[in-house]
């Protein structure tokens, strides 16, 4: 907006509008949604009834061996639900056998199976079977062992790779010795979790000791679940959280700019150590970069190529002699729908252009018009891809597309009403 000659927006000049509307749509969450999900359990709650997919293997010493799949069934007293099973002596044919009840186990068999984190521990135990977690030789831990369910976040290195090539367990010292999907549980693993291609969202079950399970919390695209621990109180906390307080007060009090701010406020966490270069390269999500690169790029095309003039004409004629708040009022309404195909970025760059033209042609604040580009972008409530965060709750939360469109269409017309009626009242048109 400044860039196209509007004065430079501050830290809280369009704060007004946002507590107004944010606590409209925060009565909503706090009253409604309940009523919702009423009879629903959270999912975070019930961690011991998530199911993970495992593989066994059987060695030539186990008691296992020369035991049917119904025999096997029976020790673990009927806990244990065999998917395949991946016989030794065919080990590279397909994704194995079928569990029939009279299937006999021989040594060196591997058998992928589903159940409870502690359904997995005593199973192992049980049947004298060792979790099988890579295709390739890897020293997991042996000593003190821990469990640990890891969740991992949409920025994580590991996703859409696998764990053998990008060598999980030598770069944080656990093994992962299952998998849990949601929505599409992981049914074969012909080569053991170490080979299957990994998913933001997925949890992985992973052990070792209980230094590496705390070492892990610090990663900042891996999510430790894990009731039982707490996080220490780091002694850096309150210079981290006083940072933070100078990176905003500088920019709202218009001492430095906000992009030198917050860069000089990660310098400053660098160099007392409150965060390492690993937290800055995590937080560095390539795909996002180039999506805000490219908008960046795009609403510069449209602005030279006078695209933005005639969209702005075209979004009028179908308006036709609508007042400047209905059109305001469509135009935030556009946004939102846009904001939940595309990046918010994408949807603010490319509408800001759009609202200046539309407010000249109508001769009113345009100033009301970029606000509604602003507010409309944000409305990222009614798809999960609509936003990064949405995908990462869906999959921990085990929400479906359906949750989304339900809770997020009515607080999505709440807000755009809102902010419908406040923008035209606040810039008097």
């Amino acid at each position: 907006a400044a860039d196209l000659g509007l004065r430079e927006f501050g830290m809280f000049d369009f704060a007004m509008p946002g507590l107004i509307a944010g606590s409209i749509g925060l009565i909503y969450l706090w009253l409604i949604v309940p009523l919702i999900f009423r009879g629903r359990r959270s999912k975070l709650e019930t961690e011991a009834e998530r199911l993970f997919t495992y593989q066994l293997e059987i060695p030539a010493e186990s008691r296992s061996v020369g035991k049917t799949v119904s025999e096997l069934r029976d020790l673990a007293d009927n806990r244990l639900r065999i998917l395949r099973i991946r016989k030794a002596a065919n080990r590279y044919g397909g994704n194995g056998i079928a569990p029939f009840p009279y299937t006999l186990i021989e040594a060196n068999d591997r058998i992928t199976a589903t159940g409870t984190m502690e359904d997995l521990k005593e199973i192992e135990d049980v049947l004298d079977a060792s979790a099988y977690t890579r295709s390739d030789e890897d020293d997991s831990p042996d000593d003190d062992l821990q469990l640990a369910q890891i969740v991992l976040m949409e920025n994580s290195r590991f996703v859409n790779s696998t764990l053998s090539r990008t060598r999980f367990a030598d770069s944080v010292d656990l093994a992962v010795v299952a998998i849990h999907r949601s929505g599409e549980p992981v049914q074969t693993m012909p080569e053991g979790v170490g080979k299957v291609k990994l998913k933001a969202g997925d949890v992985l079950l992973a052990q070792g000791s209980e230094e590496s399970i705390n070492e892990l919390k610090s990663i900042g695209s891996l999510l430790v679940l894990d009731e039982k621990k707490t996080l220490p109180q780091s002694s850096k906390g309150p210079l981290a959280v006083a940072i933070l307080l100078a990176v905003v007060l500088l920019a709202a009090l218009n001492v430095v700019t906000i992009a030198t701010s917050a860069l000089s406020g990660v310098i400053v966490m660098l160099a007392t150590r409150c965060i390492d270069w690993r937290d800055v390269q995590s937080a560095l999500s390539v795909p996002v970069i180039m999506i805000v690169v490219v908008s960046l790029a795009l609403g510069i095309a449209l602005t030279e190529t006078g695209a933005t003039e005639y969209l702005a004409q075209v979004f009028l004629y179908l308006l036709g002699d609508l007042s400047p708040s209905a059109i305001l009022c469509g135009l935030i309404l556009f946004m939102a729908v846009l904001t939940n195909i595309v990046s918010n970025n994408a949807a603010a760059v490319i509408g800001t252009p759009i609202a200046i033209s539309m407010a000249a042609q109508l001769n009113v604040s345009a100033e009301a018009f970029v606000l509604a580009v602003l507010f409309g972008a944000n409305l990222s409530f009614v798809t999960p891809m609509a936003y990064k965060t949405n995908i990462l709750v869906m999959n921990a939360g085990e929400y479906s597309f359906g949750d989304f469109v339900k809770v997020g269409l009515p607080l999505t017309l709440i807000l755009w009403i809102a902010y419908s009626l406040l923008l035209p009242q606040i810039y008097n048109f």
